[in-house]
């Protein structure tokens, strides 16, 4: 995990559905879930954001602006992606990944057609 990590700037800026600009630290990122019109992400310190953006937008926004320097990972490739930098526990058998975020352990289920990519992922991470 430590050859992701660069010393540069984690940090990125967004409007939140109140028209606020947000600061939000990538690794404090424990997933990233799409809604109807904007995209909720969930923090390490219990706290969600919305931000009017779409999910898709999210999405690239972090791959422009942290290339392969981060560890988000697409549990769904429509729906939800999770920040692999909390990962705790990974089970194959029941494609599910655990996250422990400060003593809180948080549970996804990987998409069927997600696994290869999740396996190579971890793979290359190491």
């Amino acid at each position: 995990l430590k050859n992701n990590f660069f010393n540069m700037n984690r940090v990125i800026f967004e409007e939140n559905v109140r028209g606020q600009t947000v600061k939000i630290y990538i690794d404090n990122i424990i997933n990233i879930v799409a809604t109807s019109k904007y995209v909720k992400i969930i923090l390490s310190d219990n706290k969600s954001l919305m931000i009017k953006k779409s999910f898709k937008e999210m999405i690239e926004t972090i791959e422009n602006r942290f290339k392969n320097n981060h560890l988000m990972f697409a549990t769904n490739i429509r729906k939800e992606v999770v920040n692999l930098y909390w990962l705790s526990k990974f089970e194959k058998s029941n494609k599910k990944i655990y996250l422990n975020v400060i003593g809180e352990e948080y549970k996804f289920d990987v998409a069927r057609r997600q696994m290869p990519s999740l396996i190579k992922f971890l793979s290359e991470v190491e």
